[in-house]
């Protein structure tokens, strides 16, 4: 694996981290907030076992699962650049897309009738804010 997915690991470990259930003590230290809703909302349900520092873990799994979907993007275009001629083709279908996503955004701005601002913000000529 490239040394510049570390950082896409390393986000990873920390969403799974969040996930990882801990006892009150070690909550209350991690995550006081996490800790308080404990206290307050599901001990008095009889809900006293370990809980994540997450407060919404289905949330965290999304974003862990995100997280991995960044990884192998990144892991695939490493592949996929390791020949010459596969780097032009990746290259021309990001230049490609950029230019595909600015033209939707430019032509959504002026169907809305703001197409002084579709200038402004795409670069052509116009008065100043």
């Amino acid at each position: 694996m490239p040394l510049l997915a570390a950082p896409l690991v390393g986000g990873m470990v920390l969403c799974a981290l969040q996930l990882v259930p801990l006892p009150p003590g070690l909550l209350a230290w991690v995550s006081p907030e996490a800790a308080a809703l404990r206290e307050d909302v599901l001990v008095p349900l009889g809900l006293t076992g370990w809980r994540p520092v997450s407060l919404e873990p289905s949330a965290t799994w999304r974003e862990l699962a995100k997280h991995l979907a960044y990884l192998l993007t990144f892991v695939a275009a490493v592949q996929v650049c390791r020949a010459r001629a596969s780097r032009q083709r990746l290259l021309a279908v990001l230049a490609f897309t950029g230019a595909a996503v600015a033209a939707v955004g430019w032509t959504r701005a002026v169907r809305r009738g703001d197409a002084v601002r579709a200038a402004r913000v795409h670069g052509m000529r116009g008065r100043r804010w």
